[in-house]
């Protein structure tokens, strides 16, 4: 199995010069960061051409908005965005399989990110998945990380959610349900998955708003299966 990734991989570097004018067949992968993002990103890696991870271009999304409402600057952005996408397809983590062009992960991901892949690969990702985390053991793996400060890091999961409101997908909790879900999916039955381990929570407590924000949306979860069912 591994032989054929590696295979697949040399192929897809040597291969990867997509024609810029063609649409992309890609995945979108967001949520809060240490909820579950990376390793689904890698999943999805060993079964696509190539991905990009955590690349936070909505800087030039604003910049081409910019240019686009100005009076006085003449940039052709359509070509501007053409070139971008050459740019971006010969230069992204390679990958190890066929059935997605291009898979795209963006933990702290905004609708202006969203926007800018859309119009980069002229298409909607066939798959759009939302990951998030429980409370406790994303407190603690966020302060292990990145050491936010309370209010940094209440805000920070609170935005998560609202995102959710905003772009919407495929929900999944952090944990097993991650692999159980990619294990659904025909696009992986010949795909062996590394194993999700889940690291142990060292906090015995957390804001209490991060609890408040994940039971609010397990509601909203409960109500919208409600009422699909």
């Amino acid at each position: 199995m591994k032989f054929f990734h590696r295979y697949r991989q040399v192929k897809n570097l040597l291969f990867r010069v997509v024609t810029p004018s063609k649409n992309i067949n890609w995945v979108f992968i967001y949520g809060a960061p240490r909820s579950g993002t990376t390793y689904t990103f890698q999943q999805f890696l060993k079964i696509a051409k190539s991905g990009a991870s955590d690349w936070e271009l909505r800087e030039f999304v604003r910049g081409i908005t910019k240019i686009e409402n100005s009076q006085q600057t003449w940039i052709d952005t359509d070509r501007l965005f053409y070139d971008f996408k050459q740019n971006i397809l010969q230069n992204a983590a390679v990958g190890g399989g066929e059935t997605f062009d291009f898979v795209v992960k963006q933990a702290d991901a905004t609708v202006d990110d969203f926007i800018f892949w859309k119009r980069l690969f002229q298409s909607e990702p066939k798959l759009i998945l939302f990951l998030y985390r429980e409370p406790l053991g994303w407190w603690s793996s966020l302060q292990e990380k990145f050491g936010m400060t309370e209010t940094q890091g209440v805000n920070f999961y609170r935005s998560s959610f609202q995102r959710y409101d905003d772009l919407g997908g495929i929900v999944l909790e952090y944990g097993e349900a991650i692999p159980e879900y990619l294990h659904t999916l025909k696009e992986f039955e010949n795909t062996e998955l590394t194993p999700f381990r889940i690291k142990r929570d060292t906090f015995e407590t957390a804001p209490p708003e991060l609890a408040q924000y994940f039971d609010a949306f397990q509601s909203k979860l409960q109500v919208k299966n409600d009422r699909d069912n």
